[in-house]
């Protein structure tokens, strides 16, 4: 009987200890001693149409409240900490008859999460009240974020153009609710972008024709431009990628397809000749070599090994190259084509040898050409006129 009575009068004392209240039309029930934290803004579920959200609401705690941190769930950092100790007296009023919650009176807090930095969506606010002691009580709600979609345009490159050698212009426009914050330019496959553009220009004819509402921010600068140079693209089929990202995070992608065409690349070795047996001079590697994007370099290889025998980026003057493949200008500055070097024939070995030479275009093209030559060096001879062999000599010199 005794059991019993203990066991009941511990059950009314842990009933005791909690309280049940009324708060801005919520009944709520708590723990006089555990903390508690409240949203009051913004309702669950209400619909933000490209606005800034303000979380308010209030926390108490029995050391006092440290700070509020407010989180969009998700994120690895808090939005900020937000404003503390405004005052409440309402909720001092109903859940700290007894006193148990330092400073409940200025329970308040509340911090503005700039619309700007949200994309659309659906967003779970989450709030941690820290206690003085280290205790911390979350509190979470969920909105939804609706903001109108951005649009990204590209005016140039056209699809249908075929880029014969020539730098090709990227431009069009981009508008974003939370406004631009730059336009990333890349060719599709390569992992940096060609150009970042954060300085957009005006287009009020973007303006006019999308922003009557007003919706867009800053879309009067809304143009971006760049060129990218033909010489660092080689023939071929591309995909011209544009990321526009807003500063919310957000990020818009458009694409056209271009086609660069060149002329083919041309070189030709003079020396060595094939098939040309060397016996005691160097091996001459002489010629000229030309491409649509101007010549990087020239490698010298002999086949077989993994290194170039030479490797040269300064050419020389070859004005009849220029005159007779060049009259229309599209080899970039042919005139200076000319290559020469030279391998010592005392690093080869007899025997038969392919020279492999290979002009790398700024592109990154590269032109091969091979020549097969003979090293056959000739065999040292000497004879001796005297003595001859097995002579007996006889006191004489």
């Amino acid at each position: 009987m005794k059991h019993v009575l203990r066991n009941l009068l511990g059950l009314v004392a842990v009933l005791m200890i909690f309280t049940v209240f009324q708060l801005g039309g919520k009944t709520l029930a708590a723990n006089a001693a555990a903390p508690i934290t409240l949203i009051d803004s913004p309702s669950s579920g209400v619909n933000y149409y490209n606005k800034d959200v303000t979380v308010s609401g209030w926390a108490v705690n029995s050391s006092g409240i440290n700070r509020v941190d407010v989180y969009v769930q998700g994120e690895s950092s808090p939005r900020g900490s937000a404003t503390i100790s405004i005052p409440r007296p309402d909720v001092n009023a109903a859940v700290n008859q007894s006193g148990v919650y330092k400073d409940a009176a200025n329970s308040g807090y509340s911090l503005s999460i700039p619309k700007d930095s949200l994309t659309a969506g659906a967003k779970i606010i989450a709030v941690a009240a820290v206690g003085n002691d280290g205790s911390v009580r979350w509190a979470t709600v969920r909105i939804d974020v609706n903001k109108p979609s951005p649009i990204t345009l590209i005016d140039s490159p056209s699809s249908s153009i075929n880029y014969f050698d020539k730098d090709i212009n990227v431009s069009g426009w981009a508008v974003n609710a939370s406004g631009v914050n730059r336009v990333d330019i890349y060719i599709q496959g390569e992992r940096s972008p060609r150009a970042s553009i954060s300085s957009l220009y005006a287009r009020p004819d973007v303006n006019a024709a999308v922003n009557g509402n007003g919706t867009y921010k800053n879309a009067l600068n809304s143009g971006f431009s760049t060129n990218i140079p033909a010489n660092s693209l080689s023939a071929g089929n591309y995909t011209v990628a544009i990321a526009a990202i807003g500063n919310d995070g957000s990020v818009q992608w458009a694409f056209k397809s271009i086609y660069i065409s060149k002329v083919s690349s041309q070189m030709c070795l003079d020396m060595p000749s094939g098939n040309a047996v060397y016996r005691t001079d160097d091996i001459s590697v002489a010629g000229w070599a030309v491409n649509a994007s101007g010549i990087n370099r020239v490698d010298v290889y002999v086949l077989g090994e993994s290194q170039p025998r030479a490797s040269f980026s300064t050419f020389y003057d070859r004005p009849d190259v220029n005159s007779i493949i060049n009259s229309n200008g599209a080899y970039k500055n042919a005139i200076k084509s000319g290559f020469n070097t030279v391998l010592p024939l005392n690093s080869f070995q007899n025997g038969t040898y392919t020279i492999a030479v290979a002009a790398v275009g700024n592109d990154g093209s590269v032109q091969w050409t091979t020549r097969t030559i003979i090293v056959n060096k000739s065999v040292p001879q000497m004879n001796l006129d005297a003595p001859s062999g097995n002579q007996v000599y006889y006191n004489a010199d």
